[in-house]
């Protein structure tokens, strides 16, 4: 029942609406993070956000996790040098199919070589390019 007074809701009930809205309008909860180097990162590596076993080049990290279901990505730039740290990973071309237009569908037709990697408490799929640059994703991120 909502209060009429002259043929509008009264301001009270406005708010209330709006306050209802609010809660119930399901924001995501999404984080955002920007680091200069791995040990920037330090925190959101041992918290398996972030692959450990990533070239001391590596700079500009980027991450965004989803808080509540746990879902990350993130992106990395590393030295075209250390092109050949990444042979641990097992690296190859991605066999899966990727719905087309995804950001996973565009490295793969860049050239970029994928691999699934577990390392510490980090699980999920990296890509990487010999020109210095670097994905990673959990397996339930699309």
């Amino acid at each position: 029942m909502i209060l009429v007074i002259g043929g509008f809701p009264s301001r009270l009930c406005q708010f209330f609406l709006l306050v209802t809205a609010v809660i119930f309008s399901g924001c995501e909860e999404w984080k955002w993070k920007s680091y200069a180097t791995v040990e920037d990162a330090r925190k959101e590596i041992a918290a398996g956000w972030i692959p450990p076993t990533l070239p001391p080049s590596v700079h500009a990290i980027r991450l965004t996790r989803h808080l509540d279901t746990g879902q990350a990505e993130g992106s990395f730039e590393f030295d075209p040098k250390d092109w050949s740290y990444f042979n641990n990973f097992h690296l190859a071309e991605a066999k899966a199919s990727f719905s087309k237009g995804s950001s996973k569908a565009k490295r793969k037709a860049e050239g970029y070589l994928f691999a699934t990697c577990y390392q510490g408490t980090f699980f999920g799929i990296i890509a990487v390019s010999p020109k210095g640059k670097g994905y990673f994703w959990t397996p339930d991120y699309d």
